[in-house]
């Protein structure tokens, strides 16, 4: 019974960290788009940006070559996307993309991170072209981690001290400042998942089952992280150092 309480408790817990993550996450990554200078036409990023539009209007998941170029005659709808992709326009339709839009395939990097692209392009799948759906994605992203690290303080902490941790991270003006890019913010849910993985493996004495089951999460987590950002082989090596060593 006493465990079910503090189970209960935790989730609400949770529940309230995750409800103000995602209304903090979603309005600051809002106000760090608005207030930069756009996206460079020859970054990652706008690659990123570029190929989800291509998927998300039901073309395959490719750069297209056209959204790289400098922008054409005024009015074109090439030109349209590329406006877009550079943050200059806040929404677009699939119809102001032309319908033979060649495309480039993807790169080395874009390939090592097609879940990011997927995500992206699921983000504009569900709520259309328009970057308020990625403010969303962002706060998403913001939010898991904000939960994660409460559920990795709580390995060794109580639930208060796990909320002070929580609620630190939440309002880190450095935290909140990665905001600003995709890809870099994108590994910050599985490095706190891995912290986490870690933490119970070396403090708990898990029968061999129990060990089974956190691995086979743990590389189910991590090796969807490694789609997103192939930094997220540094928690591979560490959990699996973890379960070798304790």
């Amino acid at each position: 019974m006493v465990s079910l309480r503090s189970s209960i408790a935790d989730a609400i817990v949770v529940g309230v960290l995750l409800t103000l993550a995602i209304a903090l996450g979603t309005s600051h990554a809002h106000r760090l788009r608005i207030a930069g200078s756009g996206i460079e036409p020859a970054s990652f990023n706008h690659r990123v940006f570029a190929a989800a539009l291509m998927a998300a209007c039901g073309r395959s998941l490719t750069t297209p070559s056209a959204a790289l170029l400098p922008a054409s005659v005024a009015g074109d709808p090439v030109n349209a996307g590329r406006e877009f992709l550079l943050g200059r326009r806040e929404s677009i339709t699939c119809a102001e993309l032309p319908a033979g839009l060649a495309g480039d395939g993807l790169d080395g990097l874009q390939r090592a991170s097609r879940y990011l692209l997927l995500a992206v392009s699921w983000a504009w799948t569900l709520a259309g072209p328009k970057w308020a759906a990625i403010d969303g994605l962002m706060g998403l992203m913001f939010a898991a981690s904000i939960g994660l690290a409460y559920g990795a303080s709580r390995v060794a902490m109580g639930r208060l001290a796990a909320s002070l941790v929580a609620v630190a991270l939440m309002i880190s003006p450095l935290h909140l400042a990665n905001l600003a890019d995709v890809r870099d913010y994108s590994k910050a849910p599985f490095f706190l998942f891995g912290l986490g993985a870690v933490g119970l493996l070396a403090t708990r004495a898990w029968s061999l089952g129990q060990v089974v089951a956190v691995a086979a999460l743990s590389g189910l987590v991590l090796g969807f992280g490694l789609g997103m950002r192939t930094d997220v082989l540094v928690n591979v090596i560490v959990v699996v150092a973890v379960l070798l060593v304790f």
